[in-house]
């Protein structure tokens, strides 16, 4: 999906100068969806000088209002993130190619265990949601998913079965935000369907809005396809596999590893890497043949552009596991995926041996790989 500066509304690009932390990255932001209750005008987002000084000003004052005595977790905007401006959108769902596109199919359910937390929205196909909340046996995690648009029950469905299996790999509790309108247990995201451009054009756009500064881990996120897009790799039998893709990009995959300190090197270098020691053992240990069993950290992808690059895994090294930057016709999800969840601060089912009163569980990937990716 390639970036489009009026997808919501006006785009800016705030530099690591600009940023109103004084120093933390802020990349790109969409004025009208993060604050359309107190700031709503709309501008050309290549208009430099007074405008960027506007817009650093909205933000640090948004900043402000949530940083009382009262939201001990310190919360703040996120970038939303171009996720794979152009690898997630293929036709043919074949390979690394580009083009437009979404993808789709909803596949059943997960299997993995816990109530559902949906109401029926009324009206339109039976059984269709407002909101959903995921769960899994013996996990603490929640995904709330509020739906927006007009949605069918098969791409719900693919959200559902997401979540649920995200719930089944991550077991530990996160702080709850209490009040306030980022109240939530343990993030809520916000999945639209709408008329972007049509089938073969922009696929959407996910990633966090909103992250605890304590630990950068995401309070809320959006997730937007294009209504079109998403029917079409609906039929293709691909639409899960993009859902669990860009869903774990909300939750911080990807698109906030720079601000947990958990990368090395850089694209302009060529020697980018994800260098969580959990994630890190994994690759020398089930990727010995690529990491030689002493690598320092796991190889991130590098081309592709804004959105692919710097947030996923190594496409060349690492082919159809579900978090390289390109999809494939067949895909499957890695413990190296898991394990970085785990170095990112989320209690997995794995066993980690540096973290104190680590929860482990029993490994959900087999379901997950025989049904949500089958």
């Amino acid at each position: 999906m390639a970036f489009e500066p009026d997808l919501f509304h006006s785009q800016y690009q705030l530099g690591r100068n600009d940023a109103p932390d004084g120093g933390s990255p802020v990349d790109a932001f969409d004025l009208a969806d993060l604050f359309s209750d107190t700031f709503s005008w709309l501008d050309d987002p290549a208009e430099p000088g007074g405008d960027a000084f506007e817009v650093v000003r909205a933000l640090r004052d948004d900043w402000q209002g949530w940083q009382g005595p009262s939201y001990s977790a310190g919360l703040r905007p996120a970038e939303i993130d171009r996720i794979d401006t152009e690898a997630w959108a293929k036709p043919d769902g074949v390979g690394g190619g580009k083009g437009g596109g979404s993808d789709g199919g909803g596949k059943g359910g997960g299997g993995n265990g816990g109530g559902k937390g949906g109401g029926n929205s009324g009206g339109g196909d039976t059984g269709l949601l407002d909101s959903y909340v995921s769960s899994a046996d013996g996990s603490d995690y929640n995904i709330e998913i509020v739906f927006n648009g007009s949605w069918t029950a098969a791409l719900q469905n693919a959200f559902v079965t997401a979540a649920d299996a995200i719930s089944s790999i991550i077991l530990g509790d996160v702080a709850d935000i209490i009040g306030g309108a980022y109240a939530t247990d343990d993030i809520t995201i916000t999945a639209e369907l709408s008329d972007i451009d049509g089938s073969g054009g922009i696929l959407g756009q996910a990633g966090p809005t909103v992250y605890r500064t304590a630990d950068y881990l995401p309070v809320a996120g959006i997730m937007q396809f294009d209504v079109a897009d998403a029917e079409d790799f609906d039929g293709l039998g691909l639409f899960d596999d993009i859902v669990f893709h860009e869903m774990l990009h909300t939750i911080g995959f990807g698109t906030m590893w720079d601000l947990m300190g958990l990368t090395s090197g850089s694209i302009a270098t060529q020697d980018l890497s994800f260098t969580g020691a959990m994630a890190t053992e994994v690759y020398n240990t089930d990727f010995v043949a690529l990491s030689g069993g002493t690598a320092s950290g796991v190889p991130v992808e590098m081309d592709g552009g804004p959105g692919t690059a710097g947030g996923h895994w190594d496409e060349a090294a690492f082919g159809s596991e579900i978090m390289t930057g390109y999809i494939n016709a067949s895909n499957y999800l890695s413990e190296m995926t898991v394990a970085a969840l785990e170095d990112m601060g989320y209690d997995t089912y794995l066993d980690n041996p540096f973290a104190a009163g680590d929860l482990t569980g029993s490994d959900p990937l087999s379901a997950i790989n025989g049904t949500l990716f089958a």
